[in-house]
């Protein structure tokens, strides 16, 4: 399995977010997932983040917004919600389907063209 905290403090320099103290980890079955393939909790005021990711064996269905099993897009993924956290909706909302589509679709698209080089 990829090395999370390799992955995690790469796209944290690539991302400008080194000033955040983010923690990064495999999720258990102890941790509520609700499906997702990783989930980001943080604090901004703290600058501190928790990443739990969903180990690719483990994922009883694809996430929503996934075509695809990649942890280092889901990686990407979460830590693009701390840029976009001031602009958060409530869960529920359009504004937060149509925000978790974009963050989808940048970091998909980041981590290709990291792979070009």
């Amino acid at each position: 399995m990829p090395d999370l905290n390799r992955l995690c403090r790469k796209w944290q320099r690539l991302l400008r977010l080194q000033d955040w103290d983010v923690k990064i980890r495999w999720a258990t079955g102890a941790d509520d997932q609700t499906g997702d393939c990783a989930t980001c909790k943080h604090w901004d005021q703290e600058k501190f983040a928790l990443i739990r990711v969903t180990p690719p064996d483990q994922r009883t269905t694809s996430a929503e917004f996934h075509e695809e099993t990649d942890v280092e897009a889901d990686v990407v993924h979460e830590l693009l919600h701390l840029h976009f956290a001031p602009f958060e909706s409530p869960d529920d909302s359009p504004e937060a389907t149509s925000q978790e589509q974009a963050i989808n679709l940048i970091a998909c698209a980041l981590v290709a063209l990291d792979r070009k080089d």
